[in-house]
């Protein structure tokens, strides 16, 4: 088996365990892969139109769902992911739409790294956007229809968010595409962005301490999950109320801590009161030293998000009625 260690799609990566019942799945990024995954071999904004609307489905867990096309076939509903590294598909949707194998592989998620393959695409299209000639990872979804009240085939990730500039509205359950060859937004206060390991990420900080990297990951239901080297450098344990639960997925399960953080802030905005995921993990991707935390998306539906790629910046506008505060 060549070993390649891909940008692991987030969602599959994590359980949350409040005392024995799990009740909804979170998610967590993977670790930096030894070799990324090559582009799409064609990338394009088809139509006359700047801006188009798509096709939106929330689930039970506040996840945005849209619906693509693979190979010219309707291909079910996929979450809108920001904090997957690429392209993911359902290994059984792979096998029935007779997606050949390209290698096998070795995934690094939550709880550690397990054996996966990669699934040649030869189309994949998403409203106006349409890749040609790309790369999937295949995850098993199957065990999250449950909790989502929806069956998912795929999660749409970097390789497609790289291809517009994407508007996302969680509390409205409203997704814009925009062509990023012309398109310029209004009154947007632009923010630039890193794509650490190909997801984005924004200064901000963690109840006064000294400001770092958060992640933006859609695919995450939990307001805000601090990676373990943060909870340690920040000493943020000490003297907070917190509840045991479980994480884990790929690789196994951790033991981890649930609380609530006095605050937030990302540029002149501060979000109070977020409910959170003290990572304790020695491994895995909430063990990862690049950023201090990932937020999903109860902090997410507080904004509309502009995510661009291409240019490395999201603007972040809030959305009236949300309990924050702006100095």
């Amino acid at each position: 088996m060549r070993r390649i260690f891909p940008y692991f799609c987030a969602l599959m990566t994590a359980f949350v365990v409040p005392r024995a019942f799990s009740d909804q799945p979170t998610t967590a990024p993977a670790t930096q892969p030894e070799q990324s995954p090559p582009p799409p071999k064609r990338v394009a904004f088809i139509g006359n139109q700047q801006s188009v609307v798509l096709e939106v489905v929330t689930s039970n867990t506040g996840h945005l769902l849209v619906k693509p096309t693979i190979n010219g076939k309707e291909a079910g509903l996929w979450f809108l992911d920001t904090g997957a590294g690429m392209n993911c598909i359902d290994t059984a949707f792979a096998d029935e739409l007779k997606l050949p194998v390209l290698r096998e592989g070795e995934a690094t998620g939550m709880g550690g790294a397990a054996k996966t393959r990669y699934r040649a695409i030869d189309t994949l299209a998403l409203g106006p956007i349409q890749l040609e000639g790309s790369e999937a990872i295949e995850l098993d979804l199957s065990s999250f229809e449950k909790f989502l009240g929806h069956k998912v085939t795929g999660i749409i990730g970097y390789d497609t968010f790289f291809a517009a500039i994407f508007e996302i509205d969680h509390r409205a359950a409203k997704v814009t595409v925009h062509d990023p060859r012309s398109f310029e937004p209004k009154d947007a206060e632009w923010r630039p962005i890193q794509l650490l390991d190909r997801r984005p990420s924004v200064e901000g900080s963690i109840e006064g301490h000294p400001s770092g990297l958060l992640m933006i990951d859609s695919g995450s239901n939990t307001g805000a999950v601090i990676t373990s080297p943060t909870v340690k450098a920040l000493d943020l344990l000490n003297g907070r109320e917190t509840r045991t639960s479980m994480t884990g997925g790929v690789g196994g399960l951790h033991k981890q801590a649930a609380g609530t953080l006095e605050d937030i802030t990302i540029g002149h905005t501060h979000l109070k009161h977020v409910d959170a995921i003290f990572s304790q993990s020695e491994s895995g991707g909430t063990a990862n030293e690049k950023y201090q935390a990932i937020l999903g998306i109860p902090v997410l539906k507080q904004f509309v998000m502009i995510v661009d790629y291409p240019q490395k910046q999201i603007a972040l506008k809030l959305n009236t009625g949300d309990a924050t505060t702006q100095p």
